[in-house]
């Protein structure tokens, strides 16, 4: 069976009435381990739910479990495997484990560039369940369909090596770092910005570079609530050093929508290398004598932790005061920023930080919001302790990740390390004190 009758047959079980076809018995105790593990999964506790799995009887409500670790893991083939599995029996409760297990599916593709079949999932979330999705996840779902319908075809990205890369970053005016990129011997200069789930042109340099715009558009969100248009691209080839970035989607914004603007700089992005990038070169460094390193191969990262993917944004666990708190991985973020669950959690010390307002600023403009400020904010990343200063916190939620994560982080903590490594491949993150990382 093709790999699109699979998720045709898949889609197919989920539509029918449950007296049509035959499902595995699913438990309805909300108290059940299974309820208590899909918890611990929307609180970003994924070692707790692994660990509540094993109490889950084999059947297709762990398999559903299951896959969605597997998803936050970066397991992406495992985790289609578990839920295609489970889904056609568990999807008999409209519940939202049912909407997560679904979504996580459609998310599950679309990493893998097999929009057609996210194209059918995304169908299906919005007919079916769309009594059950919050507003932020119907918005989300509609943007999900509408490019997985534009880019429907499109060939996965994939990169040629001739060595390993060593690119001398620029540092920008607003604080973070940039590469040189060429196409057909036009050079350009790009962000590097693991917050961008697709790499990012203007259109000014998209018209520069050559590329063909696809038909169709669609609205995405930013950090500042703001909507913005959205077209795409195919970049047949793109150089970046010494590897070659093939088929690499982008999304092509108005320039002002990429025009940063504060109180104290101006900033025109011509283009950012988002996750879609970096996962295909798997393995990626930001080293402190101010190079970019990736390379073909994966050698062991010593004293490493795990990381999470939250969809399309990496997730890192920064350890604050014992406690361990899943953050957003940034580095198109110049500073750190701390969520409201933080406030929550340090609410005692909260008390004495000075409040402010504060300037979040992202595609399409920037929004004022209340913040506090922690004066100093102390941290162990991967075993390796580090110091912010004048961390900013915000004290309501501006974004669904500000509810379920603790913080943002930035470059600036990137920047507290001699190197930063981000390893797509094994899923791990390291950060050295005392030792330059090389290819």
């Amino acid at each position: 069976m093709s790999l699109i009758s699979i998720a045709t047959a898949v889609v197919a079980a989920l539509s029918l009435p449950t007296s049509s076809r035959q499902a595995a018995h699913v438990a309805t105790d909300d108290g059940a381990p299974s309820a208590s593990a899909f918890m611990a999964l929307e609180r970003w506790q994924v070692e707790e739910a692994e660990s509540l799995a094993t109490s889950v009887p084999h059947g297709p409500e762990r398999d559903l479990l299951n896959g969605v670790i597997a998803n936050r893991r970066g397991q992406i083939a495992r985790s289609i495997d578990l839920l295609r599995r489970g889904m056609p029996a568990y999807s008999r409760r409209r519940n939202r484990q049912t909407v997560l297990a679904a979504m996580t599916l459609s998310d599950d593709y679309r990493k893998l560039s097999r929009f057609a079949e996210e194209l059918a999932i995304d169908r299906l979330v919005l007919s079916r369940y769309a009594g059950l999705l919050t507003p932020s996840q119907r918005t989300e779902m509609q943007e999900r369909l509408d490019t997985a319908r534009i880019l429907k075809g499109t060939p996965a990205t994939t990169v040629s090596w001739s060595g390993p890369v060593r690119l001398a970053m620029t540092r920008e005016v607003v604080g973070l770092w940039s590469v040189p990129v060429s196409r057909h011997g036009v050079a350009a200069q790009w962000s590097l910005d693991t917050g961008a789930n697709y790499s990012v042109v203007s259109e000014s340099t998209a018209k520069r570079l050559g590329l063909s715009i696809l038909n169709g558009s669609t609205t995405t969100g930013s950090s500042t609530t703001h909507r913005v248009d959205v077209r795409y691209a195919v970049v047949s080839e793109l150089t970046l050093g010494t590897a070659t970035l093939h088929d690499l989607v982008v999304l092509v914004l108005a320039d002002e929508a990429l025009h940063a603007k504060g109180p104290n700089f101006e900033y025109q992005i011509d283009g950012l290398l988002g996750y879609n990038a970096f996962a295909a070169l798997g393995s990626i460094t930001f080293d402190r004598t101010g190079l970019f390193l990736a390379r073909p191969d994966t050698p062991p990262l010593a004293n490493s932790r795990p990381l999470f993917m939250n969809d399309l944004s990496p997730v890192i666990t920064v350890t604050v005061s014992g406690c361990p708190l899943p953050m957003s991985l940034d580095t198109g973020a110049n500073s750190t920023t701390l969520y409201q669950p933080y406030v929550k959690l340090f609410g005692d010390e909260a008390a004495s930080w000075k409040t402010s307002k504060g300037m979040v600023t992202g595609a399409g403009g920037s929004v004022t919001v209340d913040t506090l400020r922690q004066p100093r904010f102390n941290f162990e990343l991967a075993g390796q302790k580090a110091t912010l200063s004048d961390v900013t916190v915000l004290t309501s939620s501006h974004d669904g990740n500000a509810e379920i994560l603790f913080g943002n982080v930035g470059v600036d903590l990137v920047n507290s390390y001699a190197s930063f490594t981000v390893d797509f491949r094994t899923m791990r993150v390291n950060a050295e004190h005392d030792r330059t990382a090389r290819p």
